[in-house]
């Protein structure tokens, strides 16, 4: 029986460190297009911080296009 938690413990850890992932994944690409975007149109980019919502990344962006 304990095997089989170990398993059910093991496909969920998988699971949610996939999800980070793909999260991680999104906010990289949305960063490199806000930073090629700033290159373009000659507007200096910040760096966001790691703990950057998405939400927050919407304002910035709509704050950049302004």
């Amino acid at each position: 029986m304990s095997a089989t938690k170990d398993l059910e413990q093991i496909l969920s850890d998988s699971a949610r460190l996939e999800a980070m992932e793909s999260q991680v994944r999104e906010h990289e690409a949305f960063a490199s297009k806000m930073a090629s975007f700033g290159l373009m149109t000659g507007q200096r980019y910040n760096v966001v911080p790691e703990d950057t919502t998405r939400g927050q990344y919407k304002r910035i962006a709509t704050m950049l296009v302004r």
